[in-house]
């Protein structure tokens, strides 16, 4: 019982032969996540110093949801199309990749503490010693 052998060409096709197109999504991955990054990093400022918030009129626990998500969305998509490209630039791609499982574990972290504990974080407190820290700061540095 023999084997037939399978004839090779030597040539070998690549699944993606457009490598300009596949650097245009590496780069297109990392601007997501630093996005991402943006998003979750303000969303943290706003929960900790609500005087950042500069949308007045929308309640602050509405904004820090609604910013944690996007930035975690984002950086779960800026992976995805990093991956995609991964092999045309390594160093971004690793860089794009750091900076996205860290957004993406450190915004989810956050984005839960504040679905599921918000009855336990006292939110106004915060937003009071905020303000009053806001008020006392000026007059220590003068």
């Amino acid at each position: 019982m023999s084997k037939k052998k399978k004839k090779k060409s030597g040539k070998v096709q690549q699944p993606y032969r457009d490598m300009h197109a596949r650097k245009s999504i590496l780069i297109t991955g990392f601007v997501i996540v630093l996005v991402g990054f943006v998003l979750t990093l303000y969303g943290a400022l706003c929960l900790f110093v609500p005087d950042v918030n500069f949308f007045k009129k929308l309640y602050s626990l509405y904004l820090i949801i609604g910013l944690l998500a996007g930035g975690v969305f984002a950086a779960f998509l800026g992976t995805i199309f990093t991956v995609a490209g991964a092999n045309t630039k390594k160093s971004l791609a690793r860089l794009s990749m750091f900076f996205g499982v860290n957004v993406f574990l450190i915004g989810a972290g956050i984005l839960i503490t504040v679905l599921f504990f918000s009855t336990i974080i006292p939110f106004p407190a915060l937003r009071r010693l905020a303000e009053g820290c806001t008020m006392i700061l000026p007059s220590i540095l003068i």
